[in-house]
């Protein structure tokens, strides 16, 4: 049992072959940044050592400490000090564990990382999805839900730029499973095209998405040709426009892409509505995606003398046929030739 406690030894930097996976079999970090470490080494030292286990024909394998080798390695501090397990003392499934619960109590994870644990867990122990969301799942603070496993363990198999907007943040776990079905084209391009210029929230990239996809069966086009049609083109690519008010004229112009006719009669309605020249205390509305035929009137009278004088003004006879055109557009009769309700 005495050999197959750590020994403490000084190990050299040559010692480490980081290109090999066997190397970081143990290592779930990804996107290391270690500028803390190289100040605080370069100044006070390694104060703690890593934690190695040793490999049957040589070399090392990392159990904790993967930023702390980087660091040094940028400093070339050499040799570094370190606790070594010989190899009949770890087994993959101990050192997988071993390294999850020392890094876990030191740090937070990123969801990419959270999904490279399960992947590990997954695919080089056999875990089944099951065992995951029972074992793994509650460590890492994901639901222990097959769904949610299954979200996370993709989320390594995105392409590398998403990888890296999930991994700092500026792409979250629930917009990235939103990509996920998507393809790799398509993905890199929503990614480049929408969300880093635009901005959207959660809602609004369902939203989006749902759009394009619609457009892409009705339209027989790919999503990166229909982001490229002259009236989206000009949007994405105004930059005088801030990323919220770019996004709203986004969704406003695949809106009128997605349903012609509905926007056609959105806009008859807003206009017919402007042209009554109403008192301010007085609304018209239509019913929602213009389902119905009936119109909405809300008055706002702070006495009854105002009251009246909003229902005569409603009634005047100049704007009877403003209000009789309202209902024409409801029913489709104003628009023009040839469309057909949708």
């Amino acid at each position: 049992m005495a050999s197959w406690q750590p020994t403490l030894q000084h190990v050299p930097l040559e010692a480490f072959s980081l290109q090999e996976a066997t190397t970081l079999q143990f290592v779930y970090t990804r996107f290391p940044v270690v500028d803390d470490l190289v100040h605080s080494i370069r100044h006070v030292g390694l104060l703690h050592p890593l934690l190695l286990r040793q490999q049957g024909g040589g070399g090392y394998q990392v159990l904790c400490g993967y930023r702390r080798l980087l660091a040094c390695q940028q400093l070339g501090y050499s040799p570094l000090p370190a606790l070594c397990y010989p190899p009949e003392a770890i087994t993959l499934e101990k050192g997988l564990w071993m390294s999850l619960q020392e890094d876990i109590g030191h740090r937070s994870y990123t969801p990419l990382e959270k999904g490279v644990v399960l992947q590990k867990f997954h695919h080089l122990l056999g875990y089944s999805l099951e065992k995951l969301a029972t074992t793994v799942a509650p460590l890492l603070k994901i639901p222990p839900t097959l769904p949610a496993v299954e979200r996370y363990l993709a989320f390594p198999t995105l392409d590398l730029c998403l990888q890296q907007a999930l991994h700092h943040g500026t792409l979250s776990p629930e917009q990235a499973a939103l990509l996920l079905p998507l393809s790799e084209q398509e993905r890199i391009c929503f990614w480049t095209r929408v969300i880093e210029p635009c901005a959207p929230n959660l809602n609004e990239t369902r939203e989006i998405i749902g759009s394009l996809l619609d457009l892409k069966a009705t339209l027989r086009s790919s999503m990166p040709d229909i982001l490229e049609r002259p009236e989206l083109r000009e949007v994405l690519t105004d930059n005088r426009l801030p990323p919220r008010k770019r996004c709203q004229h986004l969704r406003q112009r695949l809106h009128r892409l997605r349903y012609p006719l509905l926007s056609t009669q959105e806009r008859l309605f807003r206009e017919t509505v402007q042209a009554l020249s109403l008192p301010p205390r007085i609304e018209i509305s239509s019913p929602p995606h213009f389902e119905g035929n009936s119109l909405t009137v809300r008055l706002f009278p702070r006495t009854d003398q105002e009251l009246q004088a909003l229902l005569s003004a409603l009634q005047a006879p100049e704007r009877q046929e403003g209000l009789h055109t309202l209902f024409a557009i409801l029913q489709g009769e104003t628009l023009p030739a040839g469309t057909a309700r949708e």
